[in-house]
């Protein structure tokens, strides 16, 4: 259907230029395709335009929404900055203190695992049981004959006691420093033939005995030489008078010497309870009459001090006198147990490992040796070699230069060399606290007493061939070859426990190497090459290295990090400023790994502060180094800050409008008194400027500092979930000096800036330049 008259173009032609709904005219489909075409393709290309231009005011609304939240966390700081860094000082003091308090450093190898793992929890079972550095082919007895402390002449025949036990009885009030003596009956010993003796209780009189000798135990917590010092007059004077009805001198058989036996168990019968003492031994007391010698018949008597808290009560036995040893019982520490099978075990390990035969460590008694105050298996194992030639030194990487090898000036064969070996297992120091020791040497020189010998010997390789035959030797102390003795060591066990402190370790190191140069220098030529060794020396030695040389890597650390930044920003005082914030970021991961978490501070701990103490410098280098190259004169700058300000003016203004319109108002709302005319108007004072500069050097790099932190603290978080340890350690760490870093260089570094930041020619950069100039122009010849 025609339009009316008067259109023109196509409408005179009867066809619209476009199709109408109402229009009747049927358009063909091939006349209508390329307009379809068109439309489709401009509505396409129009929602792709429209998808382009809404990602772009997406991007645009996230970055200003940055710029925004950056820019109020800038005005925040610069209200009140002197708050800040008064607050981050605080904190920095709590800081080192708490690192002073609670730090310790790891006294073992690092922990791989998790404290619940099975490998963890395997050393810690393996931990409750002792083992024996040797058994000489034998298996440590786990059964024997339980003993009675007062049976001495008996306990010499049958079976060794595996225990020792006597009936406790409670000391008398008011004599808790006197020691009390019992004494059993005479026994007269009547030898009818050389193949029998008959033994005869004759009651608690000497008569028909020829000569009395007098067994002793001491039963102490303290040690028996310090009891003997003080006891030994009176029991003298005490067997004499008992012996007194036809004896008139006593004296010791062969010397008075004092020697451990082992752990005796004084039980409480009634109530069931038990304690835990020491058993002595001493020498054999004789009495006889003068002029007519020790004659036979011979009489024996049997008797028992105790110097403890309980007494030994023997039932049937005589008191045999008390005696003070007050000075010698102040060193006596016991501890009551109740007595079951389970407490033994724990308590006293001897059970667990009774000691070999022969005797084969030295007990109490020997001069040099003290009285253990750690437990066996916490102290410190020294061993003593002779024989071998050690390197010195320890090449980092590759094979040792100068191997190891036997010292060819060692000959065993030297009765000097005997000696020289005798004598470094015996006489100690006192300050070396030797409380036992394992010396080869010692049951060597008692086989050949026994067996008339003389030592040194002059057929060392006969004798010793003959003496390890009967399996009295432990392979691993003696290297024989082809008969020779090439070298040997001997183990020496102190009473400084393997935890104590490393300087403590250290200086116990140096006493036993003051004590074998001591040695070396008596000796022969022929054995004076003798050194030690201890796996807790090379422990605590390396230990040491770490820890003194950690101050001087981080303070060589902080120099070049601080050099680094006066490179960037060309500014000494802001590189000062960073590096003081630095030195609190590192201050602030000790005091998280020591107090917070509290890990003792070992190898792995020290080389996360030496690593992540670089990794703290990036986010405030970024910061100074856009501080230091913004000028005043910088356009952006002063459109940054115009558009700061009409912000903050536009805030103002809301805030007064909504404070206007409520009804609870009775006058202006608080709110910035700027104007629109303010924000355009130029900076006035230093602060403004020191202000206007760390806002826009905060716009600058926050993004990124703040882009890097969360994908920094977001790759992070799976490392907690490891199986290792130290991955798990290191997740924290990062999480924990990734925080630290944000909150210093985005809130800390800002108020330090805005109060002290120095400005963009200060006077120490522009004084040396002026003189500089000048001296320039002087010499400077003319055009």
């Amino acid at each position: 259907r025609r339009r009316p008259h008067g259109g023109g173009g196509d409408d005179e032609e009867g066809v619209s230029a476009q199709p109408s709904s109402s229009s009747k005219l049927a358009v063909p489909p091939v006349a209508a395709a390329p307009w379809r075409r068109e439309k489709r393709a401009t509505s396409k290309g129009s929602r792709t335009s429209l998808n382009s231009d809404a990602k772009r005011d997406q991007k645009a609304s996230r970055k200003m929404y940055t710029y925004r939240t950056l820019s109020r966390l800038v005005e925040c700081t610069a209200t009140c900055p002197v708050a800040i860094i008064l607050l981050a000082l605080v904190a920095v003091f709590f800081f080192f203190r708490g690192i002073i308090t609670d730090i310790a450093l790891d006294q073992g190898y690092p922990q791989i695992f998790q404290p619940g793992h099975n490998q963890v929890l395997e050393k810690e079972l393996n931990s409750q049981f002792t083992t024996v550095s040797s058994l000489s082919g034998k298996r440590p007895k786990m059964s024997g004959p339980v003993c009675r402390a007062e049976k001495i002449t008996d306990s010499a025949v049958g079976e060794p006691c595996l225990l020792n036990w006597c009936d406790s009885k409670g000391r008398p009030a008011g004599k808790e420093d006197f020691g009390y003596c019992s004494r059993g009956p005479t026994i007269f010993v009547n030898k009818t033939d050389p193949t029998k003796t008959v033994r005869q209780d004759i009651g608690f009189g000497t008569e028909g005995c020829g000569t009395v000798l007098v067994h002793t135990r001491l039963v102490s917590d303290a040690a028996g030489t310090a009891i003997a010092d003080e006891w030994l007059d009176g029991w003298k004077a005490k067997v004499l008078e008992m012996t007194s009805e036809n004896m008139n001198h006593v004296d010791w058989f062969g010397g008075f010497d004092v020697h451990q036996i082992d752990t005796v168990i004084l039980e409480d019968w009634e109530s069931g309870s038990a304690q835990a003492s020491t058993l002595y031994q001493t020498d054999t007391l004789r009495a006889y009459v003068t002029g007519r010698g020790k004659v036979g018949p011979f009489c024996e008597i049997d008797s028992i001090c105790s110097f403890g808290p309980d007494l030994c009560h023997v039932s049937g036995w005589q008191t045999a006198g008390e005696y003070n040893v007050s000075s010698a019982l102040q060193t006596v520490s016991s501890q009551t147990v109740s007595f079951s099978p389970s407490s033994l075990i724990t308590t006293t390990t001897w059970i667990m490992t009774p000691p070999p035969p022969e005797d084969l460590r030295r007990r109490l008694g020997a001069k040099g040796y003290v009285q253990a105050s750690v437990a066996e298996s916490a102290q410190i194992m020294v061993t003593i070699v002779f024989g071998i030639w050690a390197p010195s030194t320890t090449p980092l990487v590759g094979a040792q230069p100068v191997p190891w090898k036997f010292d060819e000036r060692f000959d065993a064969e030297n009765p000097w060399a005997q000696r020289a070996i005798s004598r470094m297992c015996t006489d100690f120091p006192r300050e070396l606290k030797v409380t036992w020791a394992e010396c080869w040497v010692d049951r060597f020189q008692r086989w050949l007493e026994n067996k008339d010998r003389r030592f040194p010997s002059r057929t060392l390789e006969t004798d010793l061939a003959e003496w390890r035959a009967l399996g009295n030797a432990n392979p691993e102390d003696l290297f024989v070859i082809d008969g020779k003795l090439r070298s040997c060591r001997m183990n020496l066990w102190g009473d400084v426990s393997v935890h104590a402190s490393n300087s403590a370790i250290l200086a116990y190191m140096d006493q036993w190497k003051d004590y074998i140069t001591m040695r070396n220098n008596e000796a022969s030529l022929t054995g004076n090459a003798a050194w030690h060794a201890s796996s807790v020396w090379v422990k605590e030695e390396a230990k040491h290295l770490i820890t003194s040389s950690t101050a001087d890597t981080i303070l060589i650390e902080c120099s070049i990090s601080w050099f680094g930044i006066l490179l960037f920003t060309g500014d000494p005082v802001l590189s000062f400023l960073v590096m003081f914030l630095i030195i609190a970021n590192i201050g602030g991961l000790a005091f998280f790994m020591t107090t917070v978490m509290g890990w003792a501070i070992g190898p792995i701990e020290i080389l996360f502060l030496l690593f992540f103490l670089g990794y703290s410098v990036t986010f405030g280098l970024h910061l100074a180094h856009n501080f230091s190259h913004i000028r005043p004169e910088d356009p952006q700058l002063l459109d940054t800050e115009k558009w700061a300000r009409r912000r903050t003016w536009r805030q103002g203004r809301r805030a007064r409008t909504r404070s206007d319109q409520s009804p609870y108002s009775e006058g202006t709302a608080s709110g910035s008194d700027l104007s629109p005319a303010s924000a355009t108007q130029p900076l006035q004072t230093a602060r403004d400027m020191r202000k206007a500069r760390t806002r826009l050097a905060v716009l600058r790099v926050g993004g990124a500092i703040l882009s890097s932190s969360v994908s920094t603290l977001g790759s992070s978080v799976f490392l907690l979930f490891c199986a290792l340890n130290i991955f798990i350690r290191l997740g924290c760490v990062i999480m924990a000096v990734t925080t630290l870093s944000l909150v210093s260089t985005l809130l800390v570094l800002p108020a330090v800036l805005v109060v002290l930041g120095p400005s963009s020619d200060p006077c120490y950069k522009r004084l040396p330049r002026r003189a500089v100039m000048s001296v320039w122009r002087r010499l400077r010849p003319p055009p």
